[in-house]
């Protein structure tokens, strides 16, 4: 999130920690059997075994508190800044909150979706024949989308003014952001499994389990520590920057904070 972070332990139970001045982190005592989660700037969501959404926190918009009632039957979720979204298992999306960019009117193509990713104020999906889509905020080209990227992308990332796609031969596309470093992908981005775009820089993991990131690195976003190898997933904030998590060793890396309330746990053993 943008000062938070959630964690989704293999239990179906939440962990969450950083900022909670509108309760984001505060996850309900409740909360069971949870199989996915997405973090806003100030809410949070969680996606249940039985498919249905749930949420906590809040911001200026209802996308918190607000869960739609066609929101059920749902494969994926993803949160923006201060809007929602969730792709049902028919490969249709329901969007709730912020529309002030259209970010919550979702396209008339927008079938047959098998991704999601919200950005701050727009999204991308990907289709199932491997095509990209974007709608809501373009004011740096986020979702102006590349020829490239109408076929055999395999993977989206939304950051926060930019957008990154994983080929299927293993290559990256990006596009986007207020400046040119964020879509400049780097000659060793290659073999690439899994992408995780931030607010202003991009994670890639490659086959052979290690890290690389491009753009700002302010705050040490990009600066990969030497113990994580034989990462297995990768994920990118906003407030705070980068979560690794490594099968190895067990070891949960969050690197890069802006908030300090964000470091309650930098390291932990899973």
């Amino acid at each position: 999130g943008d000062s938070h972070t959630i964690v989704l332990k293999a239990d179906g139970l939440i962990i969450a920690w950083g900022a909670n001045d509108a309760g984001q982190t505060n996850v309900p005592a409740y909360l069971t059997n949870i199989v996915a989660v997405a973090a806003g700037e100030k809410h949070s969501l969680g996606l249940k075994a039985d498919r249905s959404v749930v949420s906590w926190g809040t911001n200026l918009y209802p996308e918190a508190t607000t869960i739609p009632a066609e929101a059920t039957n749902v494969a994926a979720i993803t949160a923006g800044v201060f809007h929602s979204l969730a792709l049902r298992y028919d490969g249709t999306i329901v969007a709730w909150g912020d529309n002030t960019l259209d970010q919550t009117t979702v396209p008339e193509d927008a079938t047959n979706i098998v991704a999601i990713s919200a950005g701050a104020a727009f999204n991308l999906a990907l289709t199932a024949n491997g095509k990209v889509l974007g709608w809501g905020d373009n004011t740096y080209d986020q979702i102006s989308i590349p020829n490239e990227a109408t076929n055999n992308i395999v993977a989206i990332a939304a950051g926060f003014w930019h957008s990154i796609a994983l080929k299927a031969d293993g290559g990256v596309l990006a596009w986007g952001g207020e400046n040119g470093e964020l879509a400049d992908v780097p000659p060793g981005a290659t073999n690439i499994v899994a992408i995780a775009a931030g607010s202003y820089h991009n994670l890639a993991l490659k086959a052979d389990g290690s890290v690389i990131g491009w753009g700002l690195n302010e705050h040490d976003e990009i600066t990969i520590p030497p113990g994580a190898t034989n990462v297995v997933t990768i994920s990118a904030g906003f407030g705070h920057r980068t979560f690794v998590l490594t099968s190895r060793h067990k070891t949960t890396y969050v690197i890069g904070m802006i908030d300090p309330t964000v470091i309650a746990v930098k390291t932990f053993k899973s």
